[in-house]
């Protein structure tokens, strides 16, 4: 009896942090979110981060826009990063481009947030389909 109990916890330990290792992450130092605004053929990103935490916050960060003409193989991509100290529980805006877009293009849009021991702390990502323009 005594060896049944003890191998059943033992089960629901390992259940519970199989399900913790497989779940998707939670940042909760900052958010991260790009912003996507689309004029005429052109869209326009912006990299944002906000702060959750009432300290100061040092930070770096990635905005990298890959372009994908799915006629042809042509493809560029654009990367911008910088660093700085997020004031406690503020919103600012890290990065902005435009790019010009057309029906045959994909756009993957990637912002990363790393501390100051560059670990990723914050992450968004959006992917913008060719005529439907759908934002995943």
């Amino acid at each position: 009896m005594k060896y049944l109990l003890s191998s059943s916890c033992i089960g629901i330990f390992l259940i519970f942090n199989i399900q913790a290792a497989f779940s998707q992450e939670e940042y909760k130092e900052v958010t991260a979110k790009i912003e996507v605004e689309k004029v005429e053929d052109a869209l326009s990103i912006t990299g944002m981060v906000e702060n959750l935490k009432s300290e100061y916050k040092n930070i770096s960060f990635e905005l990298a826009v890959q372009k994908k003409n799915t006629s042809n193989t042509n493809s560029a991509i654009n990367k911008q990063s910088g660093r700085f100290t997020l004031e406690p529980l503020k919103k600012i805006s890290l990065s902005s481009t435009k790019i010009n877009v057309s029906k045959e293009d994909q756009i993957i849009i990637s912002l990363f947030i790393y501390n100051e021991k560059d670990i990723l702390i914050g992450k968004d990502r959006i992917v913008v389909e060719n005529e439907k323009k759908k934002i995943i």
